[in-house]
Formats: C-alpha cells, sequence, structure tokens
C-alpha cells in the first residue's frame, strides 16, 4: 500500500477518541527517510513515568492528567495522549479535554497509556512507530468500602504548607469520620479538624535538623536529632499504625542541583526519620507523598516541572527500594484547572487584562480534595494490609 491520503476511515484520528493498532509497519508510506529520522530524534525527547500503582476508593473517580504524564517536554501541546483501549467509553476525557476520568465502581484497571508527538493526525502515521511513540502502564487499584474492616487505625501525617493548609487532611478525615467498617483517627499537634504535623516551608532537612524554622518550633528534635519516641511520649501518644511523610516540595526548592543532583542528602534526612520511626515500632507502615505539579497555564513552569519530575521518580524508587508506600499526588492534581487565578492589567499603559497564576504551588480547594481522595485510599488500604497481616 502506497498513499499519502491519512483520512479518519483508513486511520481513525486520536481526536475522535478511537483507539491505534499496536504495531504500524515501518515506512508505510516511503516518507521515513534520513531526514525525517533526524527531525523525530530531536523533537521525540520526552517520557512517560515508569509504572505505577494509583489506588482509589470504589466509590470515588479519580482524574488522571496529560500534562502529569508527559515528562520532560518543554512543551507538552505538541504531544497527544492516548488509551489503545478505552474500556467501551468508561474511561474517556474529561470534560476540559486535558485527562482522563476513571469513574467510581469501574474495579481494577491496567490502563495502557501512549503518547505521540504530532499536531495532526499525519503525524501519527508517517513514522516508525517506536521513534515517537511512548508507553506507560497505570495501575488502578481500586480499594473496596469494607477493606480494613473491623481495624483501629491512627495515623500521623507530617508534611510542609501543603498539610499546613488543612484542607487536603480534613478531606481525608471527612471520609474517614464517614466510614461505618474501619475506625479512622489522625493525630497530631497541629489543624484544626484533623490533626497533622504540616509546617509552611518545611523540608525533611529542616526536620531532622532545626529546632525553629519559620515560626514553628520543632516537636521531634530532642538532643540535636530526629527522635520520634520523644514526640510521642511528650504529647502523650500511646500508638501509630501508619505515618505518612509529604514533603517533596520544599525538597526540591532548598535543594542546590550544583552540589546534590540525586537528592542524596534528602534522601538521608528521609533515612533519618524513618530509621527513629521504626525504632519506636517497626510494625508502622510508611506512606511517602510525591510532590505536586506547579500551576501549568500555557505550559508556565517547565524548570520547577522538570524538577519535581525527577525527584518523583527517585522518590518512587525509594519508596520500591525500601518497601514504603508511594503516594502519587501528582498524578491526581490537574495542573491546569485546580490552581487559583487572578485577573491582572498587563502594565502602567496597557489596561487590558490577563489571566495570571495566583499561587503556582499550592492548588485550589478542587485540587486539595483530590489529594484527600488519594490520602484515604492510600490509608484505607494500608488498613487491609494490616488486618490481612493479623
Amino acid at each position: 500500500m502506497s498513499t499519502n491520503t491519512f483520512s479518519d476511515e483508513q486511520y481513525p484520528s486520536l481526536f475522535k477518541g478511537n483507539t491505534l493498532p499496536k504495531e504500524i509497519e515501518n515506512d508505510i508510506y516511503g516518507l521515513f527517510d534520513t531526514a525525517y529520522k533526524q527531525l523525530g530524534n530531536s523533537l521525540a525527547d520526552f517520557k512517560l513515568p515508569p509504572s505505577l500503582s494509583l489506588p482509589k476508593m470504589a466509590n470515588l473517580p479519580v482524574q488522571i492528567y496529560d500534562d502529569t504524564l508527559i515528562e520532560y517536554a518543554v512543551n507538552t501541546d505538541v504531544i497527544k495522549v492516548f488509551l489503545y483501549d478505552n474500556f467501551s467509553n468508561l474511561i474517556a476525557k474529561n470534560n476540559s479535554g486535558n485527562g482522563w476520568r476513571i469513574p467510581a465502581n469501574s474495579g481494577d484497571r491496567a490502563l495502557d497509556f501512549n503518547a505521540i508527538l504530532g499536531s495532526s493526525p499525519e503525524n501519527y502515521w508517517r513514522y516508525a512507530p517506536k521513534l515517537y511513540r511512548k508507553q506507560s502502564k497505570i495501575f488502578i487499584n481500586e480499594i473496596p468500602i469494607d477493606a480494613g474492616k473491623g481495624q483501629n487505625i491512627k495515623v500521623l501525617i507530617i508534611g510542609d504548607s501543603l498539610t499546613n493548609y488543612n484542607i487536603y487532611p480534613n478531606r481525608a478525615g471527612e471520609l474517614a469520620n464517614s466510614d461505618e467498617n474501619a475506625t479512622i483517627k489522625f493525630i497530631g499537634t497541629r489543624g484544626d479538624n484533623t490533626k497533622h504535623e504540616g509546617r509552611g516551608g518545611w523540608s525533611a532537612k529542616i526536620y531532622t535538623t532545626r529546632t525553629q524554622y519559620n515560626s514553628y518550633n520543632n516537636p521531634f528534635i530532642n538532643n540535636g536529632k530526629f527522635d520520634f519516641s520523644h514526640y510521642m511520649n511528650t504529647n502523650n501518644f500511646s500508638d501509630v499504625d501508619i505515618v505518612i511523610i509529604n514533603l517533596g516540595t520544599n525538597d526540591v526548592t532548598l535543594n542546590k542541583p550544583d552540589m546534590d543532583n540525586d537528592f542524596s542528602e534528602d534522601f538521608k534526612a528521609y533515612d533519618e526519620m524513618i530509621s527513629s520511626i521504626k525504632a519506636y515500632d517497626s510494625n508502622i507502615k510508611i506512606a511517602l507523598g510525591s510532590t505536586i505539579e506547579p500551576a501549568r497555564l500555557n505550559n508556565a513552569h517547565i524548570d520547577v516541572k522538570t524538577r519535581r519530575q525527577r525527584w518523583n521518580r527517585l522518590m518512587a524508587k525509594y519508596c520500591l527500594d525500601n518497601n514504603y508506600t508511594y503516594i502519587p499526588y501528582w498524578f491526581v492534581v490537574d495542573p491546569i484547572n485546580d490552581f487559583k487565578y487572578e485577573d491582572v492589567q498587563i502594565d502602567d499603559y496597557n489596561t487590558a487584562t490577563i489571566r495570571k497564576v495566583a499561587d503556582s504551588t499550592h492548588p485550589a480547594d478542587s485540587g486539595y480534595k483530590k489529594m484527600g481522595d488519594l490520602t484515604y485510599a492510600t490509608i484505607k488500604k494500608l488498613a487491609e494490609d494490616i488486618r490481612t497481616n493479623k
């Protein structure tokens, strides 16, 4: 076959939500010459994330966003993300067209995400499949409502300003309070409706080295070291089952890439924290949160995004190597629509207004609530693990 026609009848367009065949014969149109290959190699420098598991409560939906799937690309607008199998339209693009909605009660799913560089259907078929195509398998682990049935679970969240804003801990606490199967209690010295240990601007290294920072005192420091037993005894906490540490944003912000590009000093701080927690009780389950993407309106903050993505990859591997639970918060927060915006005048002489991100780090309530859903799903998964291992 030799033709330069690329109609939807011959080759379904991604824009119409159809799926693509897994294999496309190289040079099928006689167009794949050296020039195209060189162009492809220069433009196709992006990745999709390694395979990972995303816990989701059975009675709640979850969203996955194209921009968070695409790693390292400067301009994600020219990359199209699709699923080979859309599960009979059960899983489809969201209303904004920038991500995928996995509905409630959709069951366990292995989502085969793919991405191709190009802005028209012709691009998808002109080149050899492995040149542009990137693939990633995301496992949706649907957590049943009765997970952890009969368990009394205590949870501590150690975090930064994302935690200190109270919104995602409160959302997780709200879901826990309505749980008729497991009793889930949050402990901590901070927070309003749901207790936690969140402090704005803090990183793992600050928690392990400073007695005070940003006007907050450190309840974990004892004789110059992170001492979890001291924290528990001082605050009359008798026990805890799950400790969630969610500090990645400031680990990245305060890291100096010219001196520690692999975040080795930051991970040493995590080692110190977790060793102290395990010394208090070796049965405590450890869950470590990823960063979230910065606000990405008009492809902004690519430098921040790629740096955080590198951290998230390293954090995921750290969890895998040490049998900790990884919480991929970055996956579920919409980098476009889950942030706050404001209309500002262009400049002193131009009274026209433009839309500007009000805060590129802290999401709007909608983003925080999605983090809360994922936090609760993780707790329920670990509660079930505790139940089955007794």
